[in-house]
């Protein structure tokens, strides 16, 4: 970890959240996309957890319906950092669930869900999130089963195999 990766993981943070022009907005998020990806990043999204999870909850509560895309580049940000980080993956899906839970709006409570499945997706089959198997959202509208490797009934009481990303995350009401 370098000053400069430290530095520059502030700034975009920074200007995530204080920049009123929304492209430069969504293109400071691409940023901090493409960072969270970069392996040699980890140990400093460790050190600022906290604030990149502050600054995704700003983005991801926007009011604006003109910010959508930025929304959804903010819960694929989210996702990306609990599937780069999966040794702080229990943290980062008990503070997913926990602003679920208490958001009132749905369109809020997507964008977690979705931040969710994107986790799930791009870790894939590496078994990276074996110690977080199931996480029940205590007053929520939604339990989520997290399964690897296994079967995954359905709402019909199919089953499938679960390589089809639909069968990863089941929501029951």
């Amino acid at each position: 970890m370098s000053y400069s990766d430290e530095s520059r993981l502030s700034n975009l943070l920074r200007r995530i959240t204080r920049e009123d022009d929304r492209d430069r907005r969504l293109a400071t998020v691409k940023q901090l996309k493409e960072f969270i990806q970069q392996p040699e990043n980890k140990l400093v999204l460790v050190k600022q957890l906290d604030s990149i999870l502050a600054a995704v909850r700003d983005v991801l509560n926007e009011s604006s319906k003109l910010l959508q895309e930025l929304r959804q580049e903010g819960a694929c940000c989210l996702g990306l950092l609990c599937a780069s980080l999966s040794y702080e993956a229990e943290k980062i899906f008990k503070w997913i669930f926990s602003k679920f839970s208490s958001s009132a709006k749905d369109e809020v409570k997507l964008l977690y869900l979705c931040a969710t499945y994107k986790a799930l997706e791009t870790v894939g089959e590496k078994k990276a999130f074996s110690s977080v198997m199931q996480v029940r959202m205590k007053g929520g509208k939604c339990m989520i089963f997290i399964f690897s490797h296994t079967f995954v009934e359905t709402s019909e009481n199919r089953t499938h195999d679960d390589n089809s990303p639909h069968n990863v995350l089941v929501c029951i009401s």
